[in-house]
């Protein structure tokens, strides 16, 4: 799937289901939320500045200052009708259209970056794209990175075409190169893990 492709894929969903998770293709909020809860873990507090890598609506951060986490939020997503949507939700949110890479923040310059779903989508070479979205969250940050990626254990998530899984104990070999300060959760989902990890 191409990065047009996607676009596409959300800006149709979008126009059946508006703000709803099932324009970014989750299956409700509560799942949503449950995410959300696991990436919360890496310890967030109050003040913290915080990239959310593929924001979507920039619910996470209706989710943290919910839970009295009011973070210096900054989002960023492929998606442009996300972003306009998302503006007039959170007009003092940071939000642009963008990716990671075309973004290229300094290396050390945000205190936490998280990222929810992005990676889930079928594409060339995914491992290793995947890896190098890690990579560059890892060097961006100056406290840590929580992400979340389909479980490829999972039989329905691995059997499905068009959505990307992974193997878990490979992705914990991506992070151990980074840090040893890490944690995987995968007790929430059986499709899901979400990995922790902190700068040392």
């Amino acid at each position: 799937m191409s990065q047009d492709q996607i676009i596409k894929r959300h800006q149709h969903a979008f126009r059946q289901f508006g703000h709803h998770p099932n324009a970014l293709l989750w299956s409700g909020i509560k799942i949503q939320y449950l995410r959300f809860e696991q990436l919360a873990k890496i310890n967030i507090q109050t003040g913290d500045s915080l990239l959310d890598v593929g924001c979507g609506f920039a619910d996470l951060n209706f989710y943290l200052t919910q839970q009295n986490i009011p973070t210096q939020y900054q989002g960023i997503d492929i998606v442009e009708d996300f972003i306009v949507k998302a503006k007039a939700l959170y007009p003092k949110a940071q939000l642009s259209v963008n990716d990671l890479f075309t973004l290229d923040p300094e290396p050390n310059s945000i205190d936490y970056l998280m990222l929810s779903g992005a990676l889930n989508y079928v594409i060339d070479d995914a491992d290793n794209k995947a890896r190098q979205t890690i990579e560059k969250m890892f060097a961006t940050c100056r406290k840590g990175i929580a992400f979340n990626l389909l479980d490829n254990d999972d039989q329905w998530s691995s059997s499905r075409n068009d959505l990307q899984t992974y193997n878990k104990q490979e992705v914990e070999s991506w992070v151990k190169k980074l840090t040893s300060n890490y944690q995987i959760i995968d007790n929430y989902l059986d499709n899901d893990f979400t990995l922790l990890a902190w700068k040392e």
